[in-house]
């Protein structure tokens, strides 16, 4: 508290965000209230992934994929995001073999405490030895390398057009199974729920996509 004081008395660019748990679900409008008095922009994820280690299990701490979506229904901002985000770039099917489809490792990377560049914080395999190598290297040769991964196994996910609503991506599945490539079924019932339950525009095309399982 201390700290956002003595940043917003400076006029220092800041903005606050928060996981979203089962501990703290009933702390969400709160949260909000307390950034709109300072005057701070608030945003709020409600999507929790595993530890990079493998320890604990943060699963249980996650919202159910409705209460999610309700969320997302419940803010104004959040809801017309995800209709515009869908609008623009989620009507055509998921037709592109690569395995990654995010920014990561064009817009960003990830260096860990012990020197190896990553393509992003959720994806540690493979990483690239700074220590004893270039960062010159390893943003113009392996990050490209790492993007330039095709899909190997055939998943849903190919025949798809929802994935600008899940957020399906390599990271998540590598810290969920192992495995880049495994969809992660709790991130598809929240994109599946979000194409029925956001009110989307009639120019939009409507989502198309598969049976929830479960």
């Amino acid at each position: 508290m201390q700290g956002i004081e003595l940043l917003v008395e400076r006029n220092l660019p800041l903005k606050l965000k928060s996981v979203v748990l089962t501990l703290n679900r009933h702390q969400l409008d709160e949260m909000r209230a307390f950034a709109e008095n300072l005057g701070l922009e608030f945003r709020f994820d409600p999507l929790l992934n595993l530890r990079i280690d493998g320890r604990g299990n943060p699963a249980k701490l996650r919202l159910p994929p409705r209460e999610v979506v309700q969320l997302d229904l419940d803010d104004e901002t959040r809801r017309m995001e995800l209709v515009e985000l869908y609008g623009r770039f989620g009507r055509t099917e998921n037709d592109s073999e690569l395995l990654f489809r995010c920014g990561a490792g064009i817009h960003s990377f990830h260096i860990d405490p012990y020197g190896l560049l990553h393509i992003c914080g959720m994806v540690r395999h493979p990483g690239y030895d700074l220590i004893n190598g270039s960062f010159r290297d390893g943003w113009h040769r392996f990050l490209p390398e790492v993007r330039a991964q095709t899909r190997k196994k055939d998943n849903p996910c190919a025949d798809c057009n929802l994935h600008i609503l899940c957020g399906q991506c390599p990271g998540w599945s590598q810290l969920e199974y192992g495995d880049s490539e495994k969809p992660v079924e709790y991130l598809c019932q929240v994109g599946h729920l979000r194409a029925e339950l956001l009110p989307w525009e009639d120019e939009f095309k409507e989502p198309t996509h598969t049976e929830v399982k479960g």
